[in-house]
């Protein structure tokens, strides 16, 4: 992809998604084999970047939208076909690119954060699909849905970047899903509890990368050695089973390395030490336990559990695309299709969250843009500026970044996200 140094939201579309690189890719993946009556840069603009309902996304609305934006008229069942498995290869290809784009360079970060190449959240999010496909999808809920897809995603925390994706079943394994490799050396991941195991932990400290969880339920580690001291007669931990030994407990914060047991596939077992670091909730009287390798050195314990809470982005990100981008339940019955759909709505996302990053650089430093309020404002304003690009219309009024990222502005400074206030307000503490 080309370097974004454009000033203006239709100069940075150009430049994110070049007109000549989507036509040399469309004849590459063989959704073009001869001069046709459908523009291939006309078909994916519309259909995919600026076709989206609130309810989902609909083949019929996007046929409309196609002839009343371009004159481009097709019957039903030949706009049909252009949804076969090469346009699928087309939309895959602009959706790895815009990947690539976001992966490098990562953001310099700041505060806390700056210990770290980079931060991501990993999780899932579930899609229904039609019951037909139970046999290529099968779901997990046999009350609600008999087919549905497992999207599995890693996020940028700081910006809401999509970096990485798998569609699989529901039914399919979290766990097999994601790989740690040293390009993840020096960034920390936070990960969802159903991709967490020790296997993983080992895998990501084997590499030179950082991982951050919640403590599984099932796990109850030996204690080795207590990284707090503490005064007085408070009660030792070293030796004593983790839940076992802080059940009577009512410490602010616990710190200690525990040893867990790593079962890697066709080896034998072997234990490994992790950090855990317990913070004590008033509300449910019991602890929050974290599980990591940040080493205390790097991170102190009162900064845990705040990091954490940037795993909500990923949440948000999740919620984005299914409230607005089109991320909902899919009627199709042709799994390429629902992979289609499925890859446009991160399509859509990544755009979007992209283009929030220069929305956001207009902003003075102490002010954000919400992103649900980002996506709404997009939404709306998205296909003025791809038919400005394919020349299909003008504006009397042009469209800057201070004035989209002034409506999508969150009102509240005294309400700042973690994502802001971890890298402004909170300078990295070191334990002595």
């Amino acid at each position: 992809m080309a370097e974004l140094t454009s000033t203006s939201p239709e100069a940075f579309l150009r430049a994110l998604i070049p007109e000549s690189d989507i036509r040399r890719a469309a004849i590459d993946v063989g959704f073009i084999q001869r001069v046709r009556k459908v523009d291939p840069v006309e078909f994916l603009f519309v259909v995919v970047l600026s076709v989206c309902l609130r309810q989902g996304q609909r083949i019929a609305e996007m046929r409309r939208a196609l002839a009343l934006r371009t004159g481009t008229e097709l019957v039903r069942s030949a706009f049909w076909r252009r949804f076969s498995e090469s346009f699928e290869a087309l939309v895959t290809w602009l959706l790895d690119a815009l990947v690539d784009r976001a992966q490098s360079p990562p953001p310099e970060l700041r505060g806390v954060l700056a210990l770290f190449k980079d931060v991501v959240a990993v999780d899932g999010s579930v899609v229904v699909v039609n019951d037909e496909l139970a046999s290529v999808y099968p779901g997990t809920r046999k009350n609600s849905a008999k087919a549905a897809v497992k999207l599995h995603s890693k996020v940028r925390a700081t910006t809401g970047e999509l970096l990485d994706y798998r569609i699989t079943p529901e039914t399919g394994s979290e766990l097999a899903e994601w790989h740690f490799t040293g390009a993840d050396k020096g960034v920390l991941h936070l990960v969802d509890r159903g991709y967490s195991s020790a296997s993983k932990w080992h895998e990501a400290d084997s590499v030179g990368a950082f991982f951050l969880t919640r403590l599984k339920a099932n796990y109850n580690p030996r204690v080795i050695r207590s990284n707090r001291p503490h005064r007085g007669r408070s009660r030792k931990l070293d030796g004593y089973r983790l839940r076992t030994a802080i059940r009577r407990l009512t410490r602010r914060y616990i710190d200690v390395t525990c040893e867990f047991t790593v079962t890697p596939d066709g080896a034998p077992k072997f234990t490994r030490e992790f950090r855990v670091v317990g913070v004590y909730n008033l509300e449910e009287r019991d602890y929050h336990l974290y599980v990591t390798n940040v080493p205390q050195s790097m991170l102190v314990d009162e900064d845990i559990d705040q990091l954490y809470r940037l795993r909500w982005e990923v949440e948000t990100f999740f919620k984005a695309n299914k409230s607005g981008l089109g991320l909902e339940e899919i009627s199709s019955a042709k799994p390429h299709i629902v992979r289609t759909f499925i890859k446009a709505a991160l399509v859509r996302s990544s755009v979007a969250m992209q283009a929030k990053i220069a929305a956001e650089s207009a902003l003075p430093p102490d002010r954000w843009i919400n992103p649900m309020k980002w996506v709404q404002v997009w939404r709306s304003v998205v296909h003025y500026l791809l038919d400005g690009i394919l020349g299909l219309m003008t504006r009397a009024v042009p469209v800057t970044w201070c004035r989209l990222a002034r409506l999508a502005m969150d009102p509240s400074r005294a309400r700042a996200p973690t994502r802001y206030w971890m890298q402004v307000a909170r300078p990295a503490r070191m334990a002595v």
